[in-house]
């Protein structure tokens, strides 16, 4: 299970906020609208046996303690893993936004 530092949830929780007003600073916006043409609800991402690589790529990436340590982390990244991380974050981010968001009838 992934585990996560008070540090590494407020930085986390600092880069939401700035992708929910639509900055995102990790991710170049051309590699994001191409990696998410297919919607990753269309897809069988978030199976049991991605879910460990899925965890694996997030804590290391969270284990980077500077803003250029994890965008060096994201350029050495294979196309694949790339991808997962894109798609992971945005999941992330689609589900913060969700859960901010107050329904009302």
């Amino acid at each position: 299970m992934l585990e996560i530092n008070k540090y590494d949830l407020s930085e986390i929780e600092m880069l939401l906020n700035q992708s929910i007003k639509g900055h995102h600073f990790l991710f170049d916006h051309k590699q994001v609208a191409q990696i998410l043409r297919v919607p990753t609800e269309q897809m069988n991402f978030f199976h049991k046996d991605n879910i460990h690589r899925i965890q694996e790529l997030l804590k290391e990436l969270l284990s980077r303690k500077s803003f250029q340590q994890k965008q060096s982390y994201l350029s050495s990244l294979n196309n694949q893993n790339f991808e997962i991380l894109v798609r992971t974050y945005f999941h992330i981010l689609d589900s913060a936004i969700f859960a901010s968001t107050k329904a009302t009838h």
